[in-house]
């Protein structure tokens, strides 16, 4: 699988944490997915110009494309530009949820037909879920120190930033003990 960083808008290793995205991803939910591409601008005609990603499903589920629109992701606030400098483990995480839900698309196109068609957002947002908690739980103690620094950090952060960084990290300490089977892959 080709992954391709066509944008230079942050300064981010997309090459690595996508390895990583990949690697708690289950093998065959890939198969048929050729390209994974971080992007300025998406160039399919039927794309959704406003959309943060998008699955491009190709000929008979081979050679499928997911484009990740980085502007976009940036201008909504989904991952703020100084996160993916900054925090790229917390950029990662949140980079994984678009991830697990473009690839729940094609999961669900190609390796889950017992899943009806008007059921298909629903099943790419649980999908989305078990990929998030996965990665979470790969990258546990880079993730959670990413969060600790941030809420130490007065250099720069305000108070309210810093407790922001410390409620998420108890949030996702908290929703990783209550899941110690984990959550499985629809």
């Amino acid at each position: 699988m080709k992954i391709v960083a066509d944008t230079n808008r942050v300064k981010f290793s997309f090459q690595k944490y996508c390895s990583i995205m990949i690697s708690v991803t289950p093998r065959n939910d890939l198969i048929g997915i050729s390209e994974i591409r971080f992007v300025e601008n998406f160039d399919h005609p039927k794309s959704d110009h406003s959309a943060l990603a998008h699955y491009l499903e190709g000929e008979t589920g081979k050679k499928s494309v997911i484009n990740f629109h980085i502007p976009n992701i940036i201008v909504t606030d989904k991952i703020p530009e100084y996160v993916f400098e900054s925090f790229p483990e917390i950029a990662g995480l949140f980079l994984s949820e678009i991830f697990f839900h473009e690839v729940g698309h094609h999961a669900h196109r190609f390796q889950r037909h017992s899943v009806k068609k008007n059921k298909a957002e629903k099943f790419a947002d649980s999908y989305a879920k078990a990929g998030y908690f996965n990665y979470l739980k790969n990258r546990r103690s880079k993730i959670l120190n990413s969060y600790l620094f941030g809420s130490l950090n007065f250099f720069t952060f305000n108070k309210k930033e810093r407790a922001m960084f410390k409620k998420n990290r108890q949030d996702l300490i908290a929703w990783l003990n209550e899941n110690t089977e984990g959550i499985g892959f629809p």
